[in-house]
């Protein structure tokens, strides 16, 4: 096999179709398949399951896609290695962030990568964790901020800090201010607002509310923070999220669940991927600006890791 057989297969896999893949890359549609063929009698193992409706990896298929997508990863940085062994880090590096806490964290990246790092180009991603921790894994993130809950496989992970969980109310109800914590069971009674099943904050939840036998029914769920934000001020009601700087006059308060809920956020790293000194010089600077903004002291639901 080589790179550009591996490519296609890659194209092939992320378009679900050989018919659209071929269309993508230029090739006629048989010589493809023939490809895909030719990878399969190599390999000994089938790769690909086809339906009418497309194709789609089998286990094996699945772990060659991994593994030639870090592979063409590898091979686009060799020119940059090739600079950066001269002394400064060059190339692309891509960041995932958690749309929760990409509002606290980018615009600091971004700023130090341009005064620190002026020949690295870095590309910023953001979304639900469960999403970026798969970007990490398949190689289409170099880097990713991950919120936990319980601890992540094959990946490389440095514990930065600890997230608390709250209660997200309009300051109206009863009891109600910022930092005024809340039990378990009244915010479960409270809780018009749940993140989807899947997210990390709902998981966490809801293993709290299953040790304690208890049960909380969402009016709607809400996945982005700032979605959860405006929903509150609108009178949807109050919701679970994490315990995050509010904005000034905003009239909300966070209310901290007890006993204390929470969720670890590392910066994560396909487990075994080849080091790129760009992307290790990323990764410092990026450890080292949420460090400095969980550590600015208006953050009371953040504690540090290391």
């Amino acid at each position: 096999m080589d790179l550009r057989q591996l490519q296609n297969f890659v194209r092939i896999v992320e378009a679900g179709s050989i018919t659209r893949a071929a269309a993508l890359v230029g090739i006629a549609q048989p010589a493809l398949t023939l490809q895909v063929a030719r990878l399969e009698q190599e390999l000994g193992v089938p790769l690909l399951l086809r339906s009418p409706r497309g194709v789609k990896p089998t286990e094996a298929g699945l772990s060659l896609h991994r593994q030639a997508r870090e592979l063409l990863r590898q091979a686009e940085r060799i020119p940059a290695r090739v600079r950066a062994s001269a002394g400064e880090a060059a190339g692309e590096v891509s960041v995932g962030l958690p749309t929760a806490l990409v509002a606290f964290f980018a615009a600091p990246l971004m700023r130090a990568v341009a005064e620190r790092l002026p020949r690295v180009t870095l590309r910023l991603f953001d979304g639900q964790s469960a999403l970026l921790r798969e970007h990490a894994l398949t190689g289409r993130v170099d880097l990713a901020l991950v919120s936990e809950h319980g601890p992540q496989p094959a990946l490389d992970r440095l514990p930065l800090f600890r997230q608390r969980l709250s209660l997200l109310t309009d300051g109206t109800g009863p009891g109600d201010a910022e930092g005024a914590p809340i039990a378990l069971e009244a915010a479960a009674a409270r809780a018009a607002g749940l993140p989807s099943p899947g997210n990390v904050v709902r998981a966490a939840f809801d293993a709290a509310l299953a040790r304690a036998g208890l049960a909380a029914q969402a009016r709607v769920e809400l996945n982005s923070l700032p979605t959860v934000v405006a929903a509150v001020r609108e009178g949807l009601g109050a919701a679970i999220t994490i315990w995050t700087p509010l904005p000034a006059a905003s009239g909300l308060c966070h209310r901290p669940v007890e006993p204390a809920l929470s969720i670890a956020v590392s910066l994560c790293a396909a487990a075994g991927a080849a080091p790129d000194p760009a992307a290790e010089a990323v990764r410092a600077l990026l450890a080292e600006g949420v460090r400095a903004r969980i550590g600015a002291g208006d953050w009371p639901g953040a504690e540090p890791l290391t």
